[in-house]
């Protein structure tokens, strides 16, 4: 039971035990405060929050203990000892206060955050692939060749900086920031101007995987992250405008504007692939028993053009059970280019396993003026066809809460600086 006081008769929730340094909870840098909303949500009505005592009171007060999104989840950005309380609004009118308690803030790894610029952009995230960064300015890698090896740490972008001129990399099958994401947490990177040009480049017998941010991604949470670019050229292959292939990983409030255009390819608008669970990498792993795999707050817009047996799908291009698709729209312009043979488009996605494992799909938006069908099911429809003048008309849509909807334009989400 939530302990509740009443004080000046307005009820105050108490979570923090005997509030006492000794009963503090721990929580390292980079995890997510838990701030107990869903249960505040049903006992209030609130639609703002601010964290107290977020501030040291020594001189350096301007950095935050905590950082927030827009949807008020707070990451802890650094150590300290800091005893919390949370105030919830609904509007202007504070509702209540929550004595959150104390935290322990501490960082386990690594004595404190690394700074991301320009300059260090990839050679610190090469030697640290266990590190922990945010970005401190906009990251231009237009005269680079970037792509880091491999990454399993953490970064953030509380300032909403954007990074810009991601290219391609010379003669190589594997395409994006990151050549591997695994066991990696992305939040907030917004990804403008990127050139993947694949042109003339011939990947022989070996399959190219390229992604915008990441050739693969296993076991990683990608959250609040925009790209916008565009992928050109490749053959036979797997592409994504986020990432290429795709296991065991969550994807919450994404998004890809562009194109993406290659030729014998598996073509999807956010994964080019994407399983639920690797028996190679985790033999011991029941293959019923799955981490639950999540795509949800996304959209598409997106000029995807397959040429000669490409497989397009405007999530995804391929994927298998227990994944869960929920509160997405899909547009843009689909093309078959110069070819008018073995391509196919779907609403979604092709989904080559069922079974046990089978995946589940909410309130998910498709442009009727795409012309794709819905093969994402036997079962019947399980997406929503909508004219796009209904996706533009300014009217909020029913599971698409979260989203911007604004009369002219197509519906946003609200990352930082986007739009803005």
């Amino acid at each position: 039971m939530i302990p509740v006081k009443i004080v000046d008769h307005q009820k105050q929730i108490d979570f923090s035990y005997d509030d006492q340094v000794a009963d503090a909870l721990f929580v390292g840098v980079g995890e997510s405060l838990d701030l107990k909303l869903d249960e505040l949500a049903s006992i209030y009505t609130f639609n703002r929050v601010i964290l107290g005592n977020n501030r040291p009171t020594e001189t350096n007060a301007t950095d935050p203990y905590a950082y927030s999104n827009h949807r008020f989840e707070y990451t802890v950005l650094r150590h300290g000892i800091v005893n919390y309380t949370l105030y919830l609004y609904e509007n202007d009118q504070l509702v209540a206060e929550v004595a959150l308690g104390y935290r322990i803030q501490y960082e386990q790894h690594h004595p404190s955050w690394n700074e991301l610029t320009s300059e260090n952009f990839v050679s610190a995230l090469s030697s640290m692939p266990d590190g922990r960064f945010y970005l401190t300015e906009d990251i231009d890698l237009t005269h680079q060749r970037v792509q880091i090896p491999r990454f399993s740490g953490v970064i953030v972008n509380p300032e909403g900086f954007v990074i810009r001129g991601v290219n391609a990399i010379d003669h190589s099958t594997t395409q994006g920031i990151f050549k591997v994401l695994d066991e990696a947490q992305i939040d907030g990177l917004i990804i403008e101007d990127a050139l993947i040009d694949l042109e003339g480049f011939d990947p022989g017998t070996t399959t190219m995987v390229a992604g915008v941010l990441a050739s693969e991604a296993y076991d990683s949470i990608i959250t609040n992250t925009h790209v916008e670019g565009t992928i050109t050229g490749a053959k036979y292959g797997t592409i994504g405008g986020l990432v290429g292939a795709s296991y065991g990983s969550v994807y919450r409030y994404v998004s890809f504007e562009g194109t993406i255009s290659a030729q014998g390819a598996y073509i999807g608008g956010l994964l080019g692939f994407h399983s639920g669970f690797m028996i190679e990498r985790y033999p011991d792993r029941d293959p019923l028993i799955t981490p639950i795999n999540v795509i949800e707050h996304a959209y598409v817009n997106a000029q995807l053009i397959g040429t000669t047996y490409a497989m397009v799908g405007g999530l995804i291009s391929v994927y298998d059970g227990q994944t869960h698709i929920r509160h997405a729209y899909v547009t843009g312009l689909f093309e078959r280019g110069d070819a008018f043979y073995g391509i196919s488009y779907v609403t979604v996605g092709n989904r080559f396993y069922t079974g046990s494992r089978d995946s589940t799909y909410q309130d998910i938006y498709v442009d009727d003026t795409l012309e794709v069908v819905d093969q994402i099911s036997t079962d019947g429809d399980l997406v929503i066809f909508v004219d796009r003048s209904e996706l533009m008309g300014g009217v909020e849509l029913l599971g698409l809460e979260r989203f911007i909807f604004l009369e002219g334009a197509f519906p946003r989400l609200p990352y930082w600086r986007i739009g803005s």
